[in-house]
């Protein structure tokens, strides 16, 4: 399925977690920030890769950004 062919009545976590989580690559680039973006398995995949980044010297800080559940 292409992202253009998604409709709200089509869309599943799997279909979501593809379009998220899929093909991320990183290039071992430095940078002055980590963002993290969160979602529910940012602490699975995302959170991770920040903290290894991180120790290793990629960057001095981690922005981590959540929504707050109401």
């Amino acid at each position: 399925m292409r992202i253009s062919e998604i409709t709200e009545e089509k869309i599943t976590d799997e279909i979501v977690d593809r379009v998220l989580f899929e093909g991320i690559q990183d290039k071992g680039e430095n940078a002055d920030c980590i963002v993290v973006l969160g979602s529910s398995k940012a602490v699975q995949y995302r959170v991770p890769a920040a903290v290894n980044a991180y120790e290793t010297g990629r960057s001095s800080k981690i922005l981590i950004i959540s929504r707050n559940p109401e």
